[in-house]
């Protein structure tokens, strides 16, 4: 076992505590995960982490012993004093991994049923929820467009619920995903308070499926809109002008589930008949 690490002054730690700046996962290649499921999760999803930050008390778990046989690079086993510096003060995880930021491109997307793309989106969390329901609904990557937030940072990674490490994320210009669309037959639908937008419940979304959001405050540019092969709304029956964007991310993607052939239904797992 390495040496218990005491001091959060520690040069280890320090470097694994800058990455939750953008400049220097940049630099590092690295981004970091909190908490034991969610490094489990990557490791399901053929993640290696290149560095565990664990609580040395908890070393014994089996999952974590997991954690640390998967890893690629430095091991430290830390106090739980050390350990809240790198995670959460108000909920401090036992575990922090750091795992390689991955190099894609539009090119490596595969057409699948349904993407989402999302323009100029600001809030970490939103785009950690999107990333969330983009694998619950079987989306096959996400596309962000101009200036958006980091999905690496530690705050979008952890609202992501460790589909950062199932659904490809890439970041493209407008000239390349409509490329990219042309290339694949996609229909590109945006969601926008727009006069020509249709109810979203109203219209086919073909296959692939295209989903476009535009940023929470101002919506998508004419730029978009104007590429857009449809636009849709979702209807606002209060004082509300829209919703939030993850949330209706949520609702558009699960929209396009209508136009399959629904799942079989799950095998009865209960006991025996009596």
């Amino acid at each position: 076992m390495p040496d218990l690490i005491v001091s959060a002054a520690n040069a280890r730690v320090k470097r694994l505590r800058a990455l939750k700046d953008k400049k220097h996962r940049r630099a590092e290649g690295l981004f970091l995960a909190e908490g034991l499921r969610i490094g489990i999760e990557a490791l399901d999803a053929g993640w290696a982490p290149q560095a565990v930050a664990y609580a040395a008390d908890r070393e014994d778990h089996p999952l974590i012993r997991r954690l640390l046989r998967a890893c690629r690079g430095d091991l430290l086993p830390c106090t739980p004093a050390v350990l809240s510096t790198l995670s959460g003060k108000d909920n401090p995880q036992a575990v922090v991994a750091a795992f390689p930021i991955p190099s894609r491109s539009l090119a490596d997307l595969r057409p699948g049923a349904r993407l989402l793309a999302a323009e100029r989106l600001r809030d970490p969390g939103n785009l950690g929820t999107l990333l969330r329901t983009c694998d619950g609904a079987g989306a096959s990557g996400m596309i962000l467009m101009g200036d958006c937030t980091d999905p690496y940072s530690v705050e979008a990674v952890r609202a992501s619920m460790g589909a950062i490490f199932t659904v490809p994320v890439v970041h493209a210009s407008l000239a390349d995903v409509l490329a990219w669309k042309a290339r694949h037959g996609a229909t590109l639908t945006g969601a926008a308070l727009h006069p020509a937008a249709r109810d979203y419940r109203a219209v086919a979304y073909g296959r692939p499926a295209l989903l476009l959001l535009g940023n929470e405050a101002e919506g998508l540019p004419p730029a978009l809109l104007e590429a857009c092969d449809q636009l849709v709304r979702i209807p606002m029956r209060g004082r509300a002008d829209s919703l939030n964007v993850a949330i209706a991310g949520a609702l558009l993607l699960y929209e396009t589930l209508r136009e399959e052939a629904p799942a079989p239904p799950a095998p009865d797992t209960g006991g025996p008949p009596g």
